[in-house]
């Protein structure tokens, strides 16, 4: 229970994201290669030797492997009283031998991508990548993490996420700048060129693309007394609760109820907003009557809507209750936060 209070809900897909790359937002899809192509983030120079070994030791398998078939069935001849190896052992060792000569062509096939792929990143020249960060993301267990890196440069929709071998010094949303290989994607010279105002605290007033101005403090958010009106049901806040990562000043809140019930709502950068309303209705469907404007996602159930010139955020899982009930408390509980914030 403890670990599931400190998770933020809503969490942004790894695979799907909105770039405003090019000077518009559009959407981007992203790739985590993991095995594919062979060595992909690691350093050529080191994938193309092992090339060479991996290649060496799956050439020599198959003599090997026919060498010891073959003193294999003279051995199992000369103990036989007619010294003639009987049919049956005969052909299983020859469907042994068969498997293991398949396996060294496997592995040689492997170790030539390797040594191919690391000889090709070495004669070509690395290309200067400067793009903005859409996801930052680490992968694999404790004893072998690997993070992922995907950073839009605005020259495709479809992007392979880069493979670190640590954790890099970069946040997401900010506009980094690499030295990348071409065909393994190795990042060199990573660096931060600048940062958004989304990786850093809001500090100041920022604009919004329709010329309004959102303050570092952001109206006040509902209380459990005015939230569990809204929905009909008690609840409580929970103040040790992640905020939710895209908040202004870290203007989020959790409320939990008794059946396990969660209940989020934050304040949210009007470039948030942007991304719903460029979405295709049935990803985000409008919702009337709620602020200004506002849109649900069909699946989950989140609401964004703009009120003025902030953008509001609530979501909810309600276990027991259908997916009609859990967006009209989302519904009940937004209506309560505009209605505070007009008021403020």
């Amino acid at each position: 229970r403890a670990a599931v209070d400190t998770l933020p809900l809503g969490a942004e897909s790894e695979r799907h994201a909105w770039s405003p790359v090019g000077g518009h937002w559009r959407g981007v899809k992203i790739r985590y290669p993991l095995r594919l192509p062979p060595g992909y983030g690691r350093r050529p120079v080191l994938v193309a030797l092992v090339g060479v070994l991996v290649t060496a030791a799956g050439v020599l398998v198959a003599p090997g492997a026919v060498s010891v078939a073959d003193g294999l069935l003279r051995a199992i001849g000369d103990t036989a009283r007619d010294h003639r190896t009987p049919a049956g052992v005969r052909a299983a060792v020859g469907v042994g031998l068969a498997a293991v000569v398949l396996l060294g062509v496997l592995v040689a096939l492997y170790g030539a991508c390797l040594l191919v792929g690391g000889a090709a990143d070495l004669v070509r020249r690395r290309r200067d990548v400067e793009g903005r960060v859409l996801r930052l993301r680490q992968h694999g267990d404790e004893q072998r993490p690997r993070w992922h890196l995907a950073v839009d440069d605005g020259s495709s929709d479809h992007i392979r996420a880069w493979r670190l071998p640590s954790a890099p010094a970069v946040r997401q949303g900010a506009t980094v700048r690499a030295r990348v290989s071409p065909w393994l994607h190795h990042v060199a010279d990573l660096a931060t060129v600048h940062e958004d105002q989304s990786t850093v605290p809001v500090a100041t007033a920022v604009t919004t693309p329709t010329g309004g101005a959102v303050g570092a403090v952001p109206p006040p958010l509902p209380d459990a007394g005015a939230v569990t009106a809204a929905l009909g049901f008690p609840v409580d806040l929970v103040p040790t609760a992640l905020a939710y990562p895209l908040a202004v000043a870290g203007a989020s809140a959790t409320f939990v109820a008794r059946d396990g019930g969660r209940v989020m709502a934050s304040w949210l950068r009007p470039e948030e907003f942007e991304e719903f309303r460029s979405l295709p209705r049935t990803v985000a469907a409008p919702v009337a009557g709620v602020g200004d404007e506002a849109y649900r996602a069909p699946m989950g159930g989140g609401l964004v809507a703009r009120v003025g010139a902030q953008v509001l955020m609530v979501m909810a899982t309600l276990p027991g209750r259908t997916d009609l009930q859990r967006d009209q408390a989302v519904e009940a509980v937004a209506r309560t936060a505009v209605k505070q914030a007009g008021d403020h």
